[in-house]
């Protein structure tokens, strides 16, 4: 059969599968728009790319894929989940398979295909595309490189500032050529694809940059440089031509306009997003490109109401439920209303409308949620101030001990501490101690009744490569839940006041978040155990480790394998969460337990000077946004020694085990660190690993901060200090 006929077989076949295509578009409830694909066709083993345009309807599922003569998939192109609604979208296609071989010559199909986020079908669309320059099997191997080539004969003005105009490249081409114009950065990666010919004759041409990237944001200041490279027409690879630009943005005000958008009306105002949606009526004056926004009072936007392309003059309108994008109703405040964008195909900004809407909800306190089933959960060590240390420099008539509640019913096998011997927190061998587990006494001091007993522990030769870090001892008991005990520590050295070492403590000020008792240190002088406090600190004589309380991390090492105990020891006072601006911490919680819900959420926050604005909460499902979202607390109820405050949400949240979520937190009209919220970040031991399983250490949950860009992680042994209940 000839090759002909089999195009011709193609071609019908192709025909009956689009007219399939469009009956199914037909039943879909919208469908995906296929733009243009460009240049078409395009020479894969000159460089070129095809660059594929399209528009989503809605948020949804999707894929790009290119479809071979036998209709079989030879490249997914883009794959895409959660894609908000969007008509101009770009992805390039290489013109490589999935293995990144380039493709034979020949037409393929591209298509657009998936499900809106709901669920609901979305008609496909299709678009071919031909590839030239290779061989009919394929393969990677250029025609020979002709002796002429492209050149750049001038680029005007060099450097250029993006904000006063836009850079012309002149340059030659030498014969009728396929070839494509593109910007790339100091590390060579691709910024802009400038264009791309198809059959462009011998001549000299001019194009222009106008300092933006693929996705419309101006560069940074730089060198970028033009590559322009190609083919003859015949398919023999011509050299390339490069030339270096600076960029030097000086001013990135947009150029001066005369014209302005409006804002006309918005009925109701004040409005009930409970009684139904407020309508803006704004005009446009010349066809333009535009959004129109809903922002909060710190001018962040919390909902697009709609983003057009090529929109004529006129008058319009467009509606708002009161809900942010996640599809939570905001609270009661006042927002502001923005229609922005530039005249058509342009950077020539048209004047920003803005108008105040004020949203009051005549209910805003929902019934309250269902009880969580879990108790209180999250990282609920209280802490703020300086790092403290045991010093164990004393015989055994001077007794450093710690009292803690065994959180289940069961035999221990090894208990682990903190310990510290470098930096004048020990001294010679670093002495040699005693392990006591005692009952509970009078006062919640130990009774001196010894249930299990280790000695002869050399600090030393037990902390894994020695130094500073968790000492584990074995010790042998039979521990009831919800029992006080406590471990009881003495150097036995015969030269103690020479050879010693520190266990090493958490925070002053520190307790767990309810008062209770749990992990409290104490100390034993003179006849009697009392707590571990400034003035009865018997290892503090100077004032150099002033505390007002002690909270000592201890991990327990159950007979049946697992670990309980809290790893937290130290404050990282220098890193800790300072809430203004742009600046946001929070913490990365990869939900490891049963899928429960969620009302309350609390944290434990302090204040420097006289905050602006409010603390705000955000509780998001990653990668989807905010489930809640409000105020948890104004700076009249924030202390400057941290204090628990709490709210309640709007309504339950289910967190669905092996989900990853985010608490963060904001003070966006705060303006600087010296009037915002903080909040000191305790401080998880990396080894043993063990450590990093309990409470919410390591891959479990981990502390982040952003400044509005991106999430970054400092350390996964820090944690925020917070509570969901």
């Amino acid at each position: 059969m000839s090759h002909s006929r089999t195009r011709l077989l193609f071609a019908g076949a192709l025909a009956v599968l689009l007219l399939g295509i469009a009956a199914i578009v037909a039943f879909a409830s919208t469908s995906f728009t296929m733009r243009s694909i460009t240049p078409n066709p395009f020479n894969p083993t000159a460089g070129q790319v095809a660059a594929i345009r399209y528009g989503l309807p809605v948020e949804c599922n999707f894929k790009i894929v290119v479809l071979n003569s036998a209709g079989t998939e030879v490249r997914t192109v883009y794959s895409h989940n959660g894609g908000s609604a969007d008509p101009a979208m770009l992805n390039n296609w290489d013109g490589k398979d999935n293995n990144g071989q380039i493709v034979p010559n020949g037409t393929y199909t591209v298509v657009i295909s998936g499900t809106a986020t709901n669920g609901t079908p979305i008609g496909s669309a299709t678009g071919t595309v031909g590839v030239i320059g290779g061989s009919s099997s394929g393969g990677t191997t250029p025609p020979p490189t002709t002796s002429s080539g492209f050149k750049i004969t001038g680029i005007s003005p060099n450097p250029f500032d993006p904000s006063k105009g836009s850079a012309t490249i002149t340059y030659t081409v030498p014969t009728t050529s396929n070839y494509s114009i593109v910007v790339k950065n100091s590390a060579g990666s691709q910024v802009v694809s400038i264009v791309n010919y198809v059959g462009m004759p011998t001549g000299t041409y001019t194009r222009t940059w106008n300092g933006k990237d693929s996705s419309g944001n101006t560069v940074p200041n730089g060198t970028y440089t033009f590559v322009i490279a190609g083919t003859t027409s015949g398919g023999s690879t011509l050299t390339t031509a490069t030339a270096p630009v600076s960029v030097s943005t000086s001013s990135t005000t947009p150029p001066p306009t005369t014209q302005a958008f409006a804002i006309t009306g918005i009925t109701p105002n004040p409005y009930d997003p409970s009684k139904g949606s407020a309508t803006v009526t704004y005009t446009v004056p010349a066809t333009a490109d535009y959004n129109v926004a809903v922002k909060n009072s710190s001018g962040t936007v919390i909902r697009t109401l709609g983003t057009y392309t090529g929109k004529g003059a006129g008058t319009y309108t467009a509606t708002w439920d009161g809900k942010n994008s996640s599809g939570t109703l905001v609270a009661n405040a006042t927002y502001t209303v923005a229609v922005s964008g530039t005249v058509s195909g342009s950077s020539t900004a048209i004047t920003t409308a803005t108008s105040n809407l004020s949203v009051s909800t005549s209910t805003v306190t929902p019934p309250p949620g269902p009880t969580n089933t879990s108790g209180e959960l999250g990282q609920t060590i209280e802490g703020c101030g300086s790092a403290n240390f045991g010093w164990m420099k004393y015989s055994a008539s001077e007794k450093f001990g710690i009292l803690f509640i065994a959180p289940k019913s069961g035999t221990i096998t090894n208990l682990t501490i903190d310990w510290k011997e470098n930096g004048g927190y020990g001294s010679g061998n670093k002495g040699t101690y005693t392990f006591e587990l005692q009952s509970n006494g009078s006062g919640n001091y130990p009774s001196g009744t010894v249930i299990a007993k280790t000695t002869g522990i050399v600090p030393t030769a037990n902390i894994p490569g020695g130094g500073d870090g968790p000492l584990t001892f074995p010790i042998s008991a039979c521990l009831t839940a919800g029992t006080i005990y406590h471990l009881v520590i003495y150097d036995t050295d015969p030269n103690y006041s020479t050879n010693w070492s520190s266990p090493n403590t958490l925070m002053s000020r520190v307790l767990p978040w309810d008062g209770t008792v749990g992990n409290r240190g104490e100390c034993y002088d003179s006849g009697s155990w009392q707590p571990w406090t400034s003035s009865e600190n018997i290892w503090n004589t100077t004032g150099g480790n002033a505390v007002n309380g002690s909270h000592v991390p201890i991990q327990i090492t159950w007979s049946d394998g697992t670990y309980t105990g809290d790893p937290y020891y130290s404050a990282a006072v220098s890193g800790g969460a300072y809430w203004y601006g742009a600046n946001r911490a929070g913490e990365n919680i990869v939900w490891n337990k049963a899928t429960t819900s969620i009302c309350k959420i609390g944290i434990c926050v302090g204040k420097v000077g006289s905050p602006a604005g409010s603390l705000i909460y955000h509780l998001e499902k990653v990668g989807s946004g905010d489930l809640a979202t409000g105020t948890i607390a104004t700076a009249s109820q924030v202390n400057t020694i941290p204090n628990w405050v709490y709210v309640t949400l709007p309504s339950a949240v289910t967190l669905t085990q092996g989900t990853n979520y985010r608490l963060w937190f904001e003070s966006p009209s705060s303006s600087s660190s010296s009037n915002c919220y903080f909040q000191y970040i305790p401080y998880s031991d990396h080894n043993p690993d063990s450590w990093l399983q309990q409470g919410w250490g390591g891959s479990q949950s981990y502390y982040v901060t952003s400044t509005g860009s991106s999430w970054s992680t400092p350390d996964y042994a820090f944690d925020l200090t917070f509570s969901m209940q």
